[in-house]
């Protein structure tokens, strides 16, 4: 790969992170990096699954889809990484999921184009699923998380919301949240507001349905939602 590739490849690797927020500025994508780098080992095998995504595509020279197939092999890589504990065995199945990712995108793409549709980050969830069965079958540890500290400075419902807002790209802490809210807010505040509103809609539908508070990965989901 010549230099000029190179640069040209990371770029767009870059760019994928914010791909299915059809982010267009340099910046708010590297602040998605730096969210999903503060798991060092979740975040590089994100990477690496993007990266291999990528390759995967200009190797084969396949067709685009839709540019969401490094954001998907990304998030598939970035899971793996997440859900099993660090060894080679989950970094070689986070590392397969790019090529895979890439056929199952290419695949999606065509399907949702017909209803005008786009992709989005809808490939990396039939990977992921996948991968993380042919992990449990080859009895892979999975990862232990500890529970993250409470911030005394900030108001609980604010600590859920930037944990929800984190767990958009599958990084549930307060800092991950504030990143990824800065990467919103950079790009559109309209996005930073479709958020809120869909993290306070999840809460006040589950205390007035439920009577119990929301689960957060509900209100992560509500949140992605309301982009």
């Amino acid at each position: 790969m010549t230099p000029p590739m190179a640069v040209a490849v990371g770029r767009e690797l870059v760019a994928s992170y914010g791909s299915f927020l059809f982010f267009a500025r340099l910046a708010p994508n590297l602040l998605l990096v730096a969210c999903t780098l503060l798991d060092p080992w979740a975040g590089l095998l994100g990477l690496a699954a993007g990266l291999v995504t990528l390759l995967t595509r200009r190797v084969l020279s396949l067709p685009s889809a839709g540019g969401m197939e490094g954001g998907n092999g990304m998030l598939a890589g970035l899971f793996l990484g997440g859900v099993f504990a660090p060894s080679w065995a989950s970094a070689v199945l986070a590392v397969a999921a790019g090529p895979l990712t890439m056929m199952v995108a290419l695949f999606a793409s065509d399907l949702l184009a017909r209803g005008r549709l786009p992709l989005l980050s809808g490939a990396f969830v039939p990977v992921a699923w996948l991968l993380t069965g042919v992990g449990h079958a080859l009895a892979l540890p999975l990862r232990v998380w500890p529970a993250e500290a409470p911030v005394d400075w900030l108001a609980l419902p604010v600590q859920d919301f930037l944990r929800a807002v984190g767990g958009i790209y599958l990084t549930p802490t307060c800092v991950g949240g504030a990143l990824v809210l800065a990467a919103l807010a950079w790009s559109s505040r309209t996005m930073v507001l479709l958020t809120v509103l869909g993290f306070g809609a999840a809460r006040l539908t589950s205390a007035g349905l439920l009577g119990l508070p929301a689960a957060l990965p509900a209100s992560g989901a509500a949140a992605t939602a309301g982009i």
